[in-house]
């Protein structure tokens, strides 16, 4: 579970840095990101099964909207 904050925390930071135009501190959070995504796959199965699992819905919902907005963002300032 807290691999599932971590994630989100990095994901917030990197929607927060794209909102101030600071780009190159996307790059480290989004590794970072991916590194924890990495974690994740490996403990998923275990925190499906565990009590928390309207917890673990909750925030990956959270991540997949925070995700999706800033891969979004990424695509659209590339494309400028």
């Amino acid at each position: 579970m807290q691999d599932l904050v971590s994630w989100r925390q990095a994901l917030k930071a990197g929607l927060e840095a794209l909102s101030q135009g600071k780009t190159q501190e996307i790059g480290k959070l989004v590794e970072s990101a991916d590194l924890i995504r990495l974690r994740l796959d490996k403990s998923l199965p275990l925190v499906r099964r565990a009590p928390m699992v309207k917890d673990y819905k909750e925030l990956m919902l959270d991540i997949k909207e925070m995700q999706d907005t800033l891969i979004n963002e990424l695509n659209r300032s590339s494309h400028l």
